[in-house]
């Protein structure tokens, strides 16, 4: 935790390039702590599925990296917590359904990890403009009105993929 602190204060003494270096390493120890806490069997963590261990500490991560990014403005908390949110996703999801069978385990992770991937795909039509959709502010995603189907079911799926990933997407803006 202490070197994410430095990353965030080198950051602010216009030291950039530096705090990046130290914050990469930040990451890592935060990782690395994460598996140390499981290894070392601390509050008998060992013990339980180590899917759902690791979709819940992954998920943590995510969360602290994001916060720490948005605190300190440096993008090896944006690349992080993006790059463990898909995965953190995934696990706590196939760890929830630890009592059913390998290949339900495996689909429902495969989903969660497809969820988590949400996360990413509003900055991604924010800044690509692809698929021809385009964003009027904070989550309004909206077909243009030249491209805009008279087809009203598509038009609730669209407002309903919106309110699905607006809770998710709105924990940080990557920069990317």
């Amino acid at each position: 935790m202490a070197a994410l602190v430095v990353a965030a204060r080198m950051r602010r003494s216009r030291l950039t390039s530096t705090a990046e270096g130290i914050g990469s390493f930040a990451v890592v120890l935060v990782l690395l702590d994460v598996w140390g806490v499981r290894q070392n069997n601390l509050f008998g963590l060992a013990a339980g599925d180590g899917a759902l261990y690791w979709g819940i500490a992954l998920l943590g991560c995510t969360a602290l990296f994001l916060s720490w990014h948005a605190r300190s403005n440096l993008r090896v908390g944006s690349v992080a917590g993006f790059a463990v949110a898909a995965p953190g996703f995934g696990l706590f999801a196939a760890g929830i359904f630890q009592s059913q069978d390998t290949l339900t385990r495996v689909y429902v992770g495969f989903l969660g990890a497809a969820v988590g991937a949400l996360l990413q795909w509003r900055r991604f039509v924010e800044n690509s403009g692809c698929g021809g959709l385009r964003n009027d502010g904070p989550g309004a995603l909206i077909l243009p009105a030249d491209q805009a189907p008279h087809n009203s079911s598509l038009n609730s799926w669209v407002k309903r993929l919106r309110a699905a990933v607006m809770p998710i997407s709105t924990l940080s803006e990557p920069s990317f």
